[in-house]
């Protein structure tokens, strides 16, 4: 460092020009994605341009990239003596090289590039020409990793959103639990997370409610923990946030986790209110795993999640006790009992909901009494309301156990399938319902023949609402209609 200027060097770069070396240094570091492999293609490319056989920056005292040494065989030691005494570096069994070394500032740490070749001493342009080059490196690993930030800024907010939208949308408090495992492992690259909650059976004990991570989700998914004992249970008896970072070296370590490999974990309870009712908690796989404060600080913000969601279920679980029979009422058909028109859009998006991830087909029956006016017309209302009540409970004879059966309106019925196994099994089903209308009903002494138009949809895309699905088998009831009445027709 710091020694004569050589003349050939000097001349090949103007004649390259430091500005060309530049652009084609940025133009490689830039084109990488990962963060790793910049550093490491900004090392080779400076070692290349400086004829150098050793290329090498430090973060601090740690080896982030190197060229010119056989791995595992790295000098480490010399090469930080080097650095710390601005020596030319010596290497046993390699001799001696001449060293050029400048800083490199990336967000707040102190990097530390360094060039050595045997040949030449190097000179002040080349002195300037790294510095230029640490600062393209600086530039592009910081811009890299503000679009890493943002595109992790990002797919939190879309997460938290999605799960905040899930509680609003009152989905079961089990999908929130798994969505919130899911995200929590994901966002912060644990491969195990899970949600325990204290069993109310057996107060001193905690159950897993989910369970996110192949690796000891066979293991966890029946264990009981037990509240005081280990990362778990300490998280719910201390009711605070606990964090292991060597976890092989804890008294409490539980042997399962062990023989899978846990290193490091860390739970924040759950509470409904103020009263702590369990926790979630995160695992790792990884030597040398540490949690860092903004990774704890989203641990909390899920864990707050869990219990606005367990919260939330808890007031509408109550409202609806309170409201009893009056919130019976405004879900079910006061005449037949059957659920009303709001019940069965509320249950179709649900199964809908549940097809998008799961996979079995949904399909609705939408039924209209034939000819229902004529009954009304010559036996009264009352007689029709009669033979209203004997279709619903002949409906909920026939239909498969978990099928729901709902009046719309007037003589207008539907049918809920779920889990159904495509327009087969659903036509199956159609037919029936159609033969519970063969036998005659008897109203008012008389024997009163019934049939009804039965239209099928099935939803197979994924992109249908309730609403529209319901829309669509009430089309196919009127094909049945116009078809000569007392038929299925099937949606297309």
């Amino acid at each position: 460092m710091g020694a004569p200027t050589r003349g050939p060097v000097v001349s090949r770069w103007a004649a390259a020009g430091t500005a060309q070396q530049l652009v084609r240094y940025l133009a490689a570091v830039s084109s990488c994605e990962e963060e790793q492999a910049a550093v490491l293609r900004a090392v080779e490319l400076a070692a290349e341009t400086f004829e150098a056989e050793v290329g090498v920056l430090l973060n601090g005292e740690t080896v982030a990239a190197s060229v010119g040494f056989p791995a595992g065989r790295f000098p480490l030691e010399d090469v930080l003596e080097c650095v710390r005494h601005h020596e030319p570096l010596q290497v046993a069994g390699s001799g001696r090289f001449h060293t050029l070394q400048v800083p490199v500032a990336l967000e707040g740490a102190q990097w530390t590039f360094v060039v050595a070749r045997q040949s030449d001493r190097f000179s002040e342009d080349e002195d300037g020409l790294l510095r230029a080059m640490a600062t393209v490196l600086s530039l592009s690993v910081g811009n890299m990793r503000r679009v890493r930030a943002l595109r992790e800024r990002q797919s939190l907010l879309e997460r938290l959103s999605a799960i905040q939208r899930a509680i609003a949308l009152r989905v079961p408090i089990a999908e929130v639990f798994d969505a919130i495992t899911t995200a929590a492992g994901e966002l912060l690259g644990d491969p195990l997370s899970s949600v325990y909650l204290i069993d109310a059976s057996e107060p001193g004990t905690l159950v897993a409610a989910s369970v996110h991570g192949e690796a000891l989700a066979p293991l966890l998914e029946k264990a009981r923990l037990r509240v005081g004992q280990g990362v778990v249970g300490r998280a719910v008896a201390d009711n605070r946030l606990t964090v292991l970072e060597d976890y092989p070296a804890h008294p409490g370590a539980d042997p399962r986790a062990e023989r899978v490999g846990l290193t490091a974990t860390m739970a924040t309870p759950i509470r409904d209110g103020q009263e702590v009712i369990g926790c979630l908690v995160v695992g790792s796989l990884s030597d040398g795993r540490t949690y860092r404060t903004s990774e704890r600080e989203l641990l909390l913000t899920f864990a707050e999640l869990a219990s606005l969601a367990v919260t939330d279920a808890r007031t509408v679980d109550e409202l609806h006790e309170a409201l009893g029979l009056a919130t019976h009422r405004a879900q079910h058909d006061a005449l037949t009992g059957l659920a009303n028109r709001t019940r069965f859009i509320d249950r179709l998006s649900h199964a809908l909901a549940q097809r998008r991830r799961h996979g079995p087909s949904v399909a609705v029956l939408y039924l209209d009494l034939d000819d229902f006016k004529q009954v009304n017309d010559r036996f009264g209302h009352g007689a029709g309301d009669k033979v209203l009540m004997e279709v619903a409970d002949r409906l909920e004879k026939v239909v498969r156990g978990g099928d729901t059966v709902a009046r719309l309106g007037g003589d207008e019925f539907a049918v809920l399938l779920e889990h159904t196994g495509g327009v087969p099994e659903a036509a199956s089903v159609a037919q029936r319902v159609l033969s519970c209308f063969s036998r005659p009903m008897r109203v008012e002494g008389f024997d009163v023949a019934a049939g009804a138009s039965v239209g099928l949809a099935l939803e197979e895309e994924g992109d249908d609402s309730a609403e529209q699905l319901l829309r669509k088998a009430d089309a196919a009831m009127y094909r049945a209609k116009h078809a000569g009445k007392g038929c299925v027709k099937v949606f297309a």
